[in-house]
């Protein structure tokens, strides 16, 4: 017995205690540094799971006076969970209207994986008949077989494979529409892979398409690279959201940014305007590579009406597939 109170409670509510502290901690450094740490950066990647169980220990203070320290340190992190997975699990805010002025398009993002994947996308162009496609981790020694696998797209960029990651594939853009301009974005941090604004004419109104494959978590020298690679991360995705940040320009964006909603880069993104089609019109997190989600979609100056996730077929990838409507201008 501890101060009356039988000793199993009393470690129960240590335990409480401490899982309440050490959430709270983590949601404060997830804050102030961002991914700035490897094992930082991991954290941030499943705090779905970190912080869940703050719901479970906010209810054990109604059992008594007692509990009410225990608890209510789990607070912050109970919060933090609704703020960052609740646009997720709440119904989608997609756009119900039909006006007969706006152009209907389907979406896809995709981690092919270094392979050649021609026939896994004429399986997926098949069965979701996208307008336009999105590739990341493509070789360039594919690049054709691609071209030839999907008719139904004609217009075609790919990147170019970036020195500094010679090894990872580039990402492309095919569409059904036409390509009328390109622009690969400078002042990259050395590592980072090629990000490019890809400009497609739909139906004569001009919309941005920019493929994102952002550093990988491991670049082949163990955990150590974790912490170097979120801050490589960190880095290319401001060069990236600054150079999209006054564009006014109906804009794509989707990828493998090798970050959950928790990371930095997501926030860095949605922080110059644009928004989450999973969260808007998604149901669930939408995982795309095991449990966690790390592809996304973002667009600003379109209407989300649906997103969700696809056949991962011979990818470690799901693809990740919306639909938009471009108001005609």
């Amino acid at each position: 017995m501890v101060s009356g109170r039988p000793l199993l409670v009393t470690l129960l509510m240590l335990v409480v205690a401490l899982y309440g502290a050490l959430a709270t901690l983590h949601v404060i450094l997830r804050q102030v540094a961002g991914d700035e740490y490897s094992w930082l950066y991991v954290l941030n990647l499943v705090a779905v799971v970190v912080w869940a169980p703050a719901f479970v220990m906010l209810p054990l203070a109604l059992l008594g006076r007692f509990w009410w320290p225990a608890a209510l340190l789990s607070v912050l992190p109970a919060v933090a969970w609704a703020l960052t997975y609740g646009p997720y699990v709440l119904p989608g805010r997609s756009s119900t209207s039909d006006s007969a002025d706006a152009q209907q398009i389907r979406v896809i993002a995709w981690n092919v994986r270094p392979r050649n994947p021609s026939v896994d996308l004429a399986a997926l162009i098949a069965e979701s008949k996208p307008d336009i496609m999105m590739l990341e981790e493509l070789p360039s020694e594919y690049e054709d077989a691609v071209a030839t696998a999907t008719p139904s797209l004609p217009y075609r960029y790919f990147a170019p494979v970036a020195e500094s990651t010679p090894g990872s594939g580039a990402t492309a853009v095919l569409s059904r529409w036409p390509i009328v301009g390109s622009k690969v974005i400078p002042g990259l941090p050395a590592g980072a892979r090629t990000a490019a604004v890809v400009t497609v004419d739909v139906e004569g109104t001009r919309m941005d398409v920019v493929p994102l494959h952002l550093a990988s978590p491991l670049a082949g020298r163990g955990a150590r690279d974790l912490g170097h690679q979120a801050r490589l991360r960190m880095a290319e995705t401001k060069v990236i959201a600054n150079a999209l940040r006054e564009d006014s320009t109906p804009l794509l964006v989707g990828g493998d940014l090798n970050s959950s909603m928790a990371n930095r880069p997501h926030k860095l993104l949605t922080e110059v305007g644009l928004n989450d089609l999973q969260a808007d019109s998604g149901s669930w997190l939408g995982t795309t590579r095991r449990k966690i989600r790390v592809d996304w979609l973002f667009a600003r100056g379109l209407d989300s009406r649906r997103a969700w996730t696809g056949n991962a077929r011979n990818s470690d990838h799901r693809p990740v597939l919306a639909d938009v409507s471009l108001p005609q201008r």
